[in-house]
């Protein structure tokens, strides 16, 4: 009894040894920046964003993100998110960060851009839209034309009690955007308010552009 006592003890002393062995130590690493060492192209094609835009972006989002010695990391991991499609635990490997890490820098730069959006996504004013009928009749021969209009699918993962609501025609989870696109390929107007399964038609009667071309 005392040689399987001491047999037991020591195999207690073993996994408690190898837990601590392979306990996930935090690891601080120099992460090189993608910025300095890719060029204009392989950058483009990696984060969908040349250099130039990259820096206006980091530019008009600069107040809203904290620590600035990282900024620069924040927003290009951000955007390779959006460029892949990636998964946060993914990203997190990659860049040698936590999980939990990479999710409060998505949020930081997501909501830091989209209160960007009245500064950019804003329909024209008369001025700009008789300028607008002119150079797209001058492009493709329509008179009277300000803008292209139609409804696009963006997949989302569907859960608690209203996932059903958000299951399109398709079969699958989504929330219907309704987008107007001008002739200056800018996008003009957004609408991200509705369930995968409303109808494109629904989306358009109830939004405030049917008014105001009412």
């Amino acid at each position: 009894m005392d040689v399987l006592r001491q047999l037991q003890h020591l195999q207690r002393v073993q996994d408690i040894n190898y837990n601590r062995a392979i306990r996930r130590e935090r690891v601080f690493r120099d992460r090189d920046n993608p910025f300095d060492r890719l060029s204009d192209e392989c950058f483009r094609m990696r984060f969908r964003l040349s250099k130039y835009t990259f820096r206006v972006v980091t530019d008009m989002v600069r107040a809203d993100i904290e620590q600035p010695t990282h900024r620069n990391h924040a927003v290009l991991l951000a955007l390779q998110f959006y460029a892949t499609e990636g998964f946060q635990l993914t990203m997190a490997d990659l860049h040698g960060l936590f999980q939990t890490t990479v999710c409060t820098v998505l949020k930081r730069v997501t909501n830091a851009i989209a209160r960007l959006r009245p500064q950019y996504i804003s329909f024209s004013n008369n001025e700009e839209m008789n300028d607008l009928k002119e150079r797209s009749f001058n492009i493709a021969g329509f008179p009277n034309y300000v803008g292209a209009i139609d409804c696009s699918h963006i997949r989302i993962i569907g859960e608690g009690e209203n996932g059903q609501r958000f299951i399109n025609r398709k079969g699958w989870s989504s929330i219907n955007v309704q987008a107007v696109n001008d002739s200056n390929r800018r996008f003009v107007n957004i609408v991200a308010d509705w369930h995968g399964s409303v109808h494109d038609s629904r989306i358009f009667d109830n939004s405030l552009m049917k008014q105001r071309f009412e």
